[in-house]
């Protein structure tokens, strides 16, 4: 009888002991877990510090200061201290947009009773990246819409009239313009004739790199003079009756703009899906004609034709495409 309780003792003595050390080593499992999110909130941190820094402050010129100042900020904690001199910094220039890494690797986080136990301690990592998008791409055609009162949304599908820079006004919903580039100060023709280029470029799939620190204005031209010109010129870079979709990049612009400065807001990265030349509008150099019917359908007035390779005779080139990605200048993390 007496050794049945001494075992009895001792039975509950061990379990004790065990249900101690079980619910222990959660806690210290606990504890590894929130340090993991904490090293994920340094490595966030870094790496918005050190890509703001290097894209707003240096213009992509110092990536030597730029490590210094997220160091600086990281010291402000007592965690970010602690493994600032961990930190290692990824630069890849090469992507579009660029991008930024910070990471920590191989923190030993040490815990009493693992320790005690003579278990392993805990390992662990955290990396984060940073978008720098300054609105790069290599698929740019200088072509804006007016996103002054208007909504995009990535996704969405448009249809839009070519419109000379004289008929801009932030109300615009059916219009799109092209503009000049710096660099290429003509006017008229020869400047219609340098977009032409660009589009044809980006059709065959070469590079048409663009970025925000870029400056286009809508194209200085003379609207009665210039607009069917416009129409032949841009429509013979898509060769109408053997377009095939294809991607490419083009530019909202803000309430700030007027018809020889626009504001450039965001990059649009689109599917042109289809490019139609029109007819049927009785004074197309008045700028007053009717792009909608009573029910809102938009240039239902009008003959679109899909023949030919240019708009040759035609008063007007539509284009129909869709919103694959909407971009904005600044630094966000992946």
């Amino acid at each position: 009888m007496k050794k049945a309780m001494i075992d009895q003792v001792l039975l509950g003595g061990f379990l004790f002991i065990v249900i101690i050390v079980f619910a222990a080593t959660v806690s210290d499992e606990k504890a590894g877990r929130e340090k993991a999110h904490d090293l994920k909130k340094v490595t966030n941190t870094a790496a918005l510090a050190v890509g703001n820094y290097y894209m707003f402050q240096t213009k992509f010129n110092d990536k030597e200061t730029s490590e210094d100042i997220s160091d600086s900020i990281l010291d402000e904690t007592k965690l970010g201290t602690e493994v600032k001199p961990n930190i290692n910094y990824t630069w890849d220039d090469l992507a579009i947009p660029r991008t930024v890494t910070a990471s920590i690797s191989n923190y030993n986080q040490k815990n009493f009773w693992y320790t005690l136990l003579g278990l392993n301690s805990f390992t662990l990592q955290a990396s984060s990246t940073a978008i720098l998008d300054n609105g790069e791409t290599n698929t740019f055609v200088p072509i804006a819409v007016n996103g002054c009162n208007n909504s995009f949304s990535e996704g969405s599908t448009f249809d839009y009239i070519l419109k000379a820079a004289d008929l801009y006004n932030p109300s615009d919903n059916v219009g799109f313009f092209g503009l000049r580039l710096p660099g290429n100060a003509g006017g008229g023709q020869s400047t219609y004739s340098h977009l032409k280029n660009i589009i044809d470029d980006v059709m065959k799939g070469k590079d048409s790199y663009y970025d925000f620190e870029q400056e286009p204005q809508s194209m200085p031209n003379v609207l009665s003079a210039d607009i069917d010109n416009d129409v032949k010129q841009i429509s013979s870079s898509f060769k109408i009756s053997s377009f095939t979709p294809t991607p490419m990049s083009i530019v909202e612009v803000g309430c700030g703009s007027s018809s020889r400065n626009m504001v450039i807001e965001r990059v649009f990265e689109i599917t042109m899906n289809a490019v139609y030349c029109g007819n049927g509008c009785n004074n197309p150099l008045s700028g007053n004609c009717s792009l909608n019917n009573l029910n809102g359908g938009i240039f239902t007035d009008m003959n679109w034709s899909t023949a030919g390779n240019t708009c040759n005779n035609n008063q007007f080139f539509r284009i129909n495409f869709t919103i694959d990605k909407i971009r904005e200048k600044g630094v966000r993390l992946e």
